[in-house]
Formats: structure tokens, C-alpha cells, sequence
């Protein structure tokens, strides 16, 4: 009975896939295409790893399209097309770039031809993006001690959109160390390790730190520290007065076979106010360091005292973080497999912006001016949000409630948005400004301090 049963199933199965393989056959015989458009990946890291994605969308008479499998998610085989380029080798629906074509040239052409008919071509330029800006992060103060080591992470802005931060000089980093010139001070450094001299003292200030692009000197950044000893006191602001930006909303759902909806993105961080410092000595083993900022009560003030020479003072001024990308909208629900247009799920939102790091002035007693390097002042701007994460395509339902092929199928090749880009860092509050005074015109500053409200 069992066999039986079996044998009808069978024998269904066979029918209905030769009834679909017939209806396909008389639709492209009465089909024919009439043009190809060729698209690249190019908005994302593919320069760094130099493999770009591909696809073809092909147009019939009719009015119906097809896509290659892979990059645009369709089901036409590459087999159908030969690519055309000097500048790689394709294989698999992927252009793997020559070194020398990414270190050379700025675009390149690539021409699509249908092998069934070469008059059905498409050419497309892809342009390879640039380093458009350079950032040294130096985040981790704990290596920043005289005789210790470090590598400093890399922040990188493309010409395409795309940011990563990462360790150039590590194995199988994304960044190419090739590519970046390092300087300590006035000194290359070809491995990316940073030695502070252990006889380093505070009253030598700061030590500087200088990336540039290799192939562009327009492209640099130079960084600034001061390597504090082991006794370290701390001043930030208050959560509230710098603030982290909202998450961007959730995209909206996608309609049936619709696609889902952007993420919102991330609000910009809260920019940090104005700081005032003001420091004098007390005596000869003890500073004073009072430090001001525009508040709702109308001035904030902290107070340190501390001996100069076995402690320094950490100053966070940095701005507000972004908020992260909302994630985008899931696709619409898909009732008939035999649909083509599935709903694709939305692209996350853009990271919020960084906040504006602080405008820093010090107010300081002249004869106390060597202890300035005791001050550590980071006023940078904010980190940008993270991307948010891209919506899930179509989901499958035919209301029979049970999981089908189909459904399975559909998983499989389910167009997912993407993810949203990072958003950018917030600007830095610059170079503190410097007033060498005598202690009762310190004093006298600090007494008649005000903000504007």
C-alpha cells in the first residue's frame, strides 16, 4: 500500500515539473531578449580585498527581465555571458582586479556580451574609490605609559562612502599598510609599532603621531599625546550635558510583494560645550586645577588637586556619540511562488554623526606653565553611530500554514536589505588656547567667569 502511494506521488511530481519545463520552453520561444544591462557592487569594501561582484538584468520583448544568479539574486547562469576586461579575471559571477590595475588607475571598463547573439552587449565603468580621509585613533590610554608599545588603529573614509577603522599593520587587515606612511614624530615606522621612551617625562610634552596616504599627501592626519604616569585623575562631563544620539527608526513593513522601508537614521551626538581651565600652584608640591563648563545651574565646576610630579589629570571633552541606523522595514509577504517580484527588505539607516568635540581654554599661572604637560586633554569629536542592520526579505505564505518547497527555496535566495553605512566622526575642538597670566589675574578670571545663556 505504501509503494503505491509512493508511486502516485512520484508519478505527480514528474508530471508537474514536465508541465513547468514546457510552459518555460513556450515562453522563450515566444520571447527573445532584446538588451542586457550590466551592474557592479561597487558601493561597498570591494577595492579592499579587490574582488567586485557582478550582474546582468536581461530584457525581452515582452517585458520581462531575468538576472544572473549571485549579486542581483536572479537565476540566469554566467554561463550565458562572457565578461570582457583587461584589468581581471572573472569567474563565478566575481571580477577579481589586478594589483596593478588597483594601483594605477582611477576606473576601468568591463563589457558584458549574451555568447547567444554578441550584439547583445553592455559596457559599464567602474570607478576605483580613493582615500579621502585618514584619522589616527589612539583610544586605549592604558598603552600610552613611557617604555610601553602600541599600534594605533586607523580610521579610513573612501571616495564611494565607505568608512572602516582597523589595523593597517596587523596580518589580514582590511587596510593595506602598503598604502599608509606612519611617522613618530619625525621618525617612519614601517611595522605600525609605537615605542615611548621610558625616559620620557611630561615637562618634554606632547608626542606626536603623523599617518599620510602614500599615494596622495593631500590625505593625512596628525595626533597629539602626552603619556601619562601611573597615578591619573579624571574629569568628564556629565551624561546629560553630552548626550548619545537616538536610534533611527525601524523602517516600515513592506505590502505584499512590496519592499520594506528604509531604517531611519541615527541622531547626530550632542556636541560637548565649552571647557575652562584654570590652573595655579598652590605650593611647591601641589597644583590646583579648576575646571568650568556652562551647565543649566549656569557653571559647572570641578576641582583637583594633585602633586604634578607623580600624577597628571585626563580631561574627556570628546563629543556625544551618533545614534545608531534604524533597521530597515522586513519585504512584503509573498502568496504566489510564482511571482517574481519578491519583496526585498529595506537598507538599514545611516549612523548618526559624531558630536563636535569641546573648544578648550586654559587659563594658567605663568610660573606654573611647565605643568601643563600634566594635563591630558582628549577633545575629540564623537564617534558616528553604526549602520542599522537591513530588513529581511519576503517571507512565503500560501495559507495552507506548512512549510513548502517553495517557501524553502525562497529563503535561499530572499533579497535581505543591507546594512546601513557608519556614520561619520563629529569635528575636533582644536588646539586648547593658551593665557599665561599672573595668579591674581587667574583668580580674577575665574571669579568673573560667564557664559552666554
Amino acid at each position: 500500500m505504501m509503494n503505491l502511494v509512493f508511486k502516485r506521488c512520484l508519478w505527480r511530481w514528474i508530471f508537474f515539473a514536465l508541465w513547468v519545463g514546457n510552459c518555460t520552453g513556450i515562453l522563450h520561444a515566444q520571447a527573445h531578449p532584446v538588451k542586457i544591462v550590466a551592474a557592479a557592487d561597487t558601493g561597498g569594501s570591494w577595492f579592499l580585498d579587490e574582488r567586485l561582484r557582478l550582474g546582468v538584468e536581461m530584457q525581452f520583448n515582452n517585458g520581462i527581465s531575468r538576472r544572473t544568479v549571485g549579486y542581483l539574486n536572479g537565476n540566469l547562469p554566467w554561463s550565458d555571458f562572457e565578461v570582457r576586461t583587461k584589468h581581471g579575471d572573472f569567474k563565478r559571477g566575481v571580477l577579481h582586479v589586478f594589483p596593478d590595475a588597483m594601483a594605477q588607475l582611477e576606473s576601468f571598463i568591463i563589457e558584458v556580451v549574451w555568447k547567444a547573439d554578441t550584439v547583445v552587449k553592455s559596457k559599464i565603468r567602474v570607478r576605483i574609490p580613493q582615500l579621502k580621509e585618514l584619522r589616527l585613533v589612539v583610544d586605549d590610554e592604558e598603552l600610552l605609559q613611557p617604555g610601553s608599545s602600541f599600534k594605533p588603529d586607523v580610521y579610513a573614509r573612501y571616495s564611494n562612502g565607505f568608512q572602516i577603522i582597523d589595523h593597517p599593520w596587523n596580518h589580514g587587515c582590511s587596510l593595506c599598510s602598503d598604502r599608509l606612511q606612519l611617522y613618530f614624530g619625525e621618525s617612519p615606522v614601517a611595522d605600525g609599532r609605537i615605542h615611548i621612551p621610558e625616559s620620557y617625562l611630561p615637562s618634554q610634552g606632547a608626542l606626536h603621531l603623523y599617518v599620510m596616504d602614500a599615494r596622495n599627501s593631500d590625505v593625512y592626519h596628525e595626533v597629539s599625546f602626552v603619556p601619562k604616569r601611573s597615578g591619573m585623575k579624571q574629569f568628564s562631563f556629565p551624561d546629560h550635558l553630552v548626550r548619545t544620539g537616538k536610534q533611527g527608526g525601524l523602517g516600515a513593513y513592506g505590502q505584499v510583494n512590496g519592499n520594506g522601508g528604509l531604517g531611519g537614521a541615527g541622531e547626530r551626538g550632542g556636541d560637548a560645550p565649552v571647557l575652562d581651565v584654570f590652573l595655579w600652584m598652590e605650593n611647591k608640591e601641589e597644583i590646583l586645577v579648576i575646571i568650568c563648563y556652562p551647565s543649566e545651574q549656569g557653571i559647572g565646576r570641578s576641582e583637583f588637586r594633585f602633586n604634578p610630579t607623580k600624577e597628571n589629570l585626563m580631561i574627556e571633552a570628546r563629543g556625544g556619540r551618533g545614534g545608531s541606523g534604524g533597521r530597515g522595514g522586513s519585504g512584503g509577504t509573498v502568496y504566489d511562488w510564482s511571482n517574481a517580484d519578491i519583496g526585498l527588505g529595506g537598507d538599514g539607516g545611516q549612523g548618526g554623526q559624531g558630536g563636535n568635540g569641546s573648544a578648550v581654554r586654559i587659563h594658567c599661572q605663568a610660573e606654573a606653565k611647565m605643568y601643563l604637560p600634566n594635563l591630558v586633554i582628549d577633545n575629540r569629536g564623537g564617534v558616528g553611530g553604526e549602520g542599522g542592520k537591513g530588513g529581511n526579505g519576503g517571507a512565503l505564505n500560501d495559507g495552507s500554514g506548512t512549510t513548502t518547497v517553495w517557501e524553502i527555496l525562497l529563503r535561499q535566495h530572499r533579497p535581505d536589505g543591507r546594512n546601513g553605512a557608519e556614520g561619520i566622526m563629529g569635528s575636533d575642538g582644536g588646539q586648547p588656547t593658551i593665557d599665561f597670566l599672573q595668579l591674581d589675574e587667574v583668580k580674577r578670571a575665574l571669579t568673573t567667569l560667564s557664559y552666554p545663556k
